[in-house]
């Protein structure tokens, strides 16, 4: 349903990358994007399932917006001062808040500083051939 849907986007500081937050209503999905030369999306090349069924739906929650760094190496889903998602260029990979009988537990602050560690989350897709199509599952 159009009425229950969220959309929030943010173009990274060097504006080679665009994440956008969308909730449909029953699922919250993550998306990178990535940018051709005049700034504006050209192909969406990962995405992060962040949730499905939340209720309350995103609507009650106070603050949703999505933080890049300032070298543009990592983006994070920050919702009431939790990082609920996150994908790490630098090191490839991709992570979402873990949810324990109906409580999400925040991705921690040191993982923001110091990225996401290949035993953590799943490998981000970067390259062009492996063009993201659909939802994830």
């Amino acid at each position: 349903m159009m009425e229950d849907c969220f959309l929030i986007d943010e173009q990274s500081p060097d504006n080679k990358w665009v994440t956008v937050f969308e909730d449909d209503g029953e699922t919250g999905t993550l998306y990178l994007c990535r940018c051709d030369e005049s700034e504006d999306v050209e192909m969406i090349v990962d995405g992060l399932l962040v949730y499905k069924n939340l209720y309350p739906p995103i609507f009650p929650y106070r603050d949703v917006f999505i933080i890049w760094s300032e070298d543009s190496k990592r983006v994070a889903l920050i919702i009431d001062e939790e990082c609920w998602a996150m994908f790490d260029i630098a090191s490839k990979r991709k992570l979402a808040v873990k949810r324990e009988d109906d409580v999400f537990i925040s991705i921690p602050r040191s993982t923001w500083d110091n990225g996401i560690d290949a035993e953590q989350g799943d490998t981000l897709c970067l390259d062009k051939e492996f063009q993201y199509k659909g939802k994830p599952e």
